[in-house]
């Protein structure tokens, strides 16, 4: 993953980053702040041009890009959803287990259970293609909890 400035990130604790620099001389070439909502302030950090943090610590790790979050309330859904995902019709559904792309008939599958999300409940704001659909609840839920 190519690390850049002015981007959000995301770090393996869920935490948000902001990057402001990544060519500093050193084995620190990245600099930015985590977002730190318990105390409702940004903290300077540096990290490894890899995303490793400067000392070691796992959780600060740079794992990812922190994409728009998904226009969704997953407390829609029953308690033993865990999944939910877009098929190429448009049809949002929840899973119990981690489905699987059935690409001979362009959807999702799941060997135990699943059901639809009405419309009025579905996400609003999914650009991608319906095989990036995939999100996991837990996933949605610690997303909702960043933005407020």
């Amino acid at each position: 993953m190519k690390i850049e400035a002015g981007k959000l990130y995301l770090t393996r604790n869920g935490k948000k980053v902001r990057i402001y620099a990544t060519d500093v001389e050193g084995e620190l070439p990245v600099h930015g702040a985590v977002y730190r909502p318990e105390y409702n302030r940004w903290d300077v950090n540096a990290w490894r041009e890899n995303g490793i943090d400067e000392d070691y610590v796992s959780d600060y790790d740079i794992i990812g890009e922190c994409k728009e979050p998904l226009d969704f309330d997953p407390d829609c859904l029953p308690a033993w959803a865990k999944w939910i995902a877009v098929d190429d019709d448009g049809g949002w559904r929840w899973y119990v287990d981690k489905p699987v792309t059935d690409n001979n008939f362009s959807l999702w599958v799941d060997g135990t259970s699943y059901g639809s999300i009405p419309e009025e409940y579905s996400p609003k704001n999914f650009e991608g293609h319906w095989k990036e659909s995939l999100f996991s609840v837990e996933e949605l839920r610690k997303m909702k909890e960043l933005d407020k």
